[in-house]
């Protein structure tokens, strides 16, 4: 990471050292993780803007390949040790220190956000490509039209949230006041479960009332569609937040995607599959296979000219065929290839546990 200014940085209780590199919290110091403080000082010096995903890896961990679910892992500490609200998330696209140190004079308002405040809905403009998945997309967007409560259940990696994303995103028109992503994954807390809602609304909750009653009377006559991204380890505070959204705001819609399904009354399932793979490794059909459409973009991607012909075709389809469909395990055994060769790959997948991991920033 570049070099921090020296200067400390007073926040309320707070004061961040960045030249002792500590956190002092009413002059006692606090524990936090090295990387955690990396990730703290790149927030605050560049506190005048949102702060890309991609960027925040790069600074925090550099010239290393890091699971995205660590960034979320040290975004959450900071949060439990400065409170909630001192960085905000902006789903898809990166996070931002919004607390103004003491002395220190307001930022200015981040002209990237304009755009997705000016609109319905905080979706990411540009959603990831989806192999295979179109019929996925067609049938969950139609529950979601004829239903108040969908839910995508599969196994991690799977591809629940991606498609889900991708239903809401062909749904945009259908809901006046938004579509609304919900990431709940570096949600620790249930009873943060409605702050995290009304942060991604960009709601101002009075505080008169319990949180969750002041969330949905603010739903109360929006034509909405909220979806709950990774909901399984909040499951009983989502299951009780979503039954007070369906009683209390009559025109909001729920798409949630969990490991689990929420049971709530008017529930209605969607259980995602693994992607298909083709039977036999004939060349001309392999390609349309989500499976191993999805093995070649990946490839290709970290390694341009990538093509899948008579030489590989065969391993490539055992691959996927080994992997069982699993989007997130073609994914990493996709980033493996650049080094290995599509042959080492196939000749170490009975090492699978040791090798597919630290494949891409988006694994679990």
């Amino acid at each position: 990471m570049a070099a921090a200014a020296a200067r400390d940085f007073t926040v309320g209780r707070f004061v961040i050292q960045p030249a002792a590199r500590q956190v002092l919290i009413d002059g006692a110091p606090a524990k936090l993780g090295a990387r955690a403080f990396d990730l703290l000082l790149v927030l605050v010096e560049h506190r005048d803007r949102l702060v890309g995903k991609h960027e925040l890896l790069d600074l925090v961990w550099p010239g290393l390949v890091v699971e995205e679910n660590n960034l979320q892992v040290h975004i959450s500490a900071l949060r439990k040790l400065l409170g909630p609200t001192v960085i905000t998330t902006v789903p898809g696209r990166g996070y931002r220190f919004t607390a103004t140190p003491d002395g220190a004079a307001p930022a200015l308002p981040d002209p990237v956000l304009a755009p997705a405040r000016a609109q319905a809905g905080n979706l990411p403009d540009r959603l990831a490509t989806l192999h295979g998945r179109d019929d996925d997309v067609a049938a969950l967007a139609s529950l979601v039209q004829a239903h108040r409560v969908v839910s995508v259940v599969g196994a991690g990696g799977i591809g629940k949230s991606q498609l889900a994303m991708a239903a809401a995103d062909a749904l945009r028109e259908g809901f006046a006041d938004g579509v609304w992503l919900i990431e709940l994954a570096p949600v620790a807390d249930p009873e943060l479960l409605p702050a995290a809602v009304a942060q991604a609304l960009g709601l101002t909750l009075p505080g008169r009332r319990a949180a969750q009653a002041e969330v949905t009377d603010a739903l109360r006559g929006r034509s909405s569609l909220l979806l709950l991204d990774n909901c399984e380890h909040l499951v009983d505070a989502v299951s009780t937040f979503v039954e007070a959204v369906v009683e209390l705001a009559p025109h909001t819609r729920v798409l949630a995607t969990s490991q689990e399904l929420l049971k709530v009354p008017g529930e209605h399932l969607y259980r995602l599959n693994t992607l298909a793979w083709p039977p036999t490794p004939e060349l001309p059909q392999a390609s349309r296979f989500g499976a191993v459409a999805l093995f070649a973009d990946r490839v290709g991607a970290l390694q341009p000219g990538f093509e899948i012909g008579e030489h590989n075709v065969a391993e490539v389809i055992d691959i996927c065929r080994r992997l069982d469909g699993l989007p997130l395990a073609i994914e990493l055994a996709a980033a493996r290839v650049p080094l290995l060769g599509v042959g080492g790959v196939h000749d170490r997948l009975h090492e699978r546990f040791r090798m597919l991991t630290g494949g891409a920033r988006v694994g679990l």
